[in-house]
């Protein structure tokens, strides 16, 4: 069966792994962030002592569980199951008299009940073609169509993304730019850094959305430092940004159990990302150069002292642009020159990350 992924662009308030797609064990370990490895992440390492890996204790690494718990009865990891009230069916006492001088029978409800029963938090769809048409709904959700062929666009909160086969998968060949989540409820915006302190982005500690450069202003002045190699755009000006790299989101965005993606699609897990890259090395390729879009990436020095072209090939309209990181710190780093994108697989209490740099 083919798997519908979708591409999550990241930003980093929780304590993150960076994993190569070969294996679990092969790890960066750059928890704060920043880019670089350094006494910071040794000292948030060490925290992560006496952690079991396995903690829902099912066999599955955590690092391969598309699920670190157990599923709810409406499909969501560690979800509260249905929550919603539904009419079921509505019940009519009637009584009924005969009139013999207008030879006719007179009938009057005496008594009327509802029986309700819950339903799960999602949004059916007012399209009668769809396969999750709902004729009560005056608002619908996203639709669901059996007959998808993978290439087709998908029309997700007003955007239309394209997709892109590859080997048994099926990706977004763009980043994610949603403002809501599947069920409709709005995603948090996080993008100030600027006081009073509840709006600084180090104290976010839930589902959180931004854009690239989307810091702030106080007294004329950002209040996140913004940083951007890209050839083609300001990438600090988040109406640039936007239609290029589409949004930012946290982890706890990306985990909530109302879900980031469409119906039917997911954030990609280790195991998923693992055999993407395992595809294409198979093709004779190398990942990150075929991945990469042929437009967009920064020049780099290479290991011979030379400025060398940071370009891809795509060679499979995955089309991966470098659209960079917001840190622990708030502050906006890498656009024009690396691209990070989520796992939805855990690490104990840590996140796994993929990255494609210009070198």
């Amino acid at each position: 069966m083919r798997r519908h992924l979708a591409l999550i662009f990241l930003f980093v308030p929780f304590y993150a792994f960076t994993q190569e797609p070969a294996s679990c064990d092969n790890l960066y370990i750059d928890l704060d962030g920043d880019l670089s490895v350094g006494a910071p992440d040794l000292l948030l390492l060490l925290t992560a002592f006496g952690v079991d890996f396995d903690v829902d204790g099912d066999s599955i690494p955590d690092c391969n569980d598309d699920c670190v718990g157990a599923y709810d009865a409406c499909g969501v990891c560690n979800g509260p199951g249905p929550t919603v009230l539904s009419i079921d069916t509505i019940l009519f006492t009637y009584d009924s008299v005969y009139v013999a001088e207008s030879d006719e029978w007179l009938v009057t409800v005496l008594d009327s009940d509802t029986l309700l029963h819950f339903i799960c938090d999602s949004l059916g769809c007012t399209e009668p073609a769809a396969d999750n048409y709902d004729p009560y709904l005056i608002i619908g959700g996203d639709c669901i169509y059996d007959d998808f062929t993978c290439g087709s666009p998908i029309l997700y909160d007003g955007y239309s993304y394209p997709t892109v086969s590859i080997g048994d998968q099926c990706w977004f060949a763009e980043n994610l730019r949603t403002t809501r989540y599947s069920n409709g409820a709005d995603i948090a915006f996080t993008g100030s850094n600027c006081f009073p302190m509840s709006q600084l982005w180090q104290n976010t500690y839930s589902q959180a959305r931004t854009l690239y450069g989307e810091y702030g202003e106080m007294m004329g002045a950002p209040c996140t430092p913004c940083s951007e190699t890209s050839p083609v755009i300001n990438a600090c000006d988040p109406l640039q940004s936007l239609p290029e790299y589409g949004r930012l989101y946290n982890w706890y965005a990306v985990t909530d159990s109302r879900g980031l993606c469409p119906s039917g699609w997911v954030v990609p897990n280790n195991a998923q990302w693992n055999e993407l890259g395992e595809f294409v090395s198979d093709q004779g390729s190398q990942v990150g150069q075929a991945l990469k879009s042929q437009s967009g990436w920064a020049d780099y020095v290479n290991s011979d002292g030379v400025a060398a072209d940071g370009n891809g090939e795509d060679q499979f309209g995955f089309g991966a642009l470098p659209g960079g990181v917001r840190g622990e710190n708030g502050n906006f780093s890498g656009a024009g020159s690396n691209g990070q994108w989520w796992s939805r697989s855990p690490f104990g209490f840590f996140a796994y990350r993929y990255r494609i740099t210009s070198g």
